[in-house]
């Protein structure tokens, strides 16, 4: 963390070992650090990637070895950097914004009435009780994780691409609990 605080605020370039989670391996990734972000109790480096010449964020926890690279850190602009954090839901960035359209039961209306998932979500109480939430996001990842763990008192409206995705999930869980 140290180190990568230093090269952020010294504007130096790093080279890393990163582990994915998903792929289950480690690349190595020159880097342009640009902002550290605080995320659900994890923290996450905002840099420029060289190796994908584009914005990504890296999981502090799953960066396994860092070094300074004697290179100056390519500065990316205010405007481009607050595009990349903060316009969808959750950590991960994408390019194109969707919107989400989600129905909550009249039981978890309650809860869900009084979270923020997102500074621009949009509430609509129904008269039966449930509630129409409505929020931007631009990759589906952490929005599908969040709503499985909704379970029965979330019905995924709008889009058909994460209406899709959640009900591919569940059935692969029905596939695991049938078994």
């Amino acid at each position: 963390f140290e180190l990568v605080a230093a090269a952020l605020l010294g504007r130096q370039r790093l080279q890393i070992a990163y582990y994915s989670r998903a792929r289950d391996n480690v690349s190595e990734r020159e880097v342009s650090p640009q902002l550290l972000i605080h995320y659900r109790s994890n923290w996450y480096l905002g840099a420029w990637c060289h190796t994908q010449e584009a914005m990504r964020s890296f999981s502090m926890d799953a960066i396994q070895l860092a070094s300074v690279v004697n290179k100056n850190s390519k500065s990316i602009p205010k405007k481009d950097l607050e595009g990349f954090v903060g316009q969808g839901y959750g950590i991960f960035a994408g390019s194109e914004l969707h919107w989400a359209k989600l129905k909550f039961s009249a039981e978890r209306a309650r809860w869900v009435s009084r979270e923020l998932w997102h500074p621009q979500q949009k509430i609509t109480e129904q008269k039966d009780g449930s509630l129409i939430l409505e929020l931007p996001f631009t990759d589906i990842r952490e929005l599908s994780m969040d709503i499985l763990r909704q379970g029965r008192h979330v019905e995924v409206l709008e889009p058909k691409q994460l209406r899709d995705e959640v009900v591919r999930e569940l059935q692969t869980a029905l596939k695991t609990y049938s078994q």
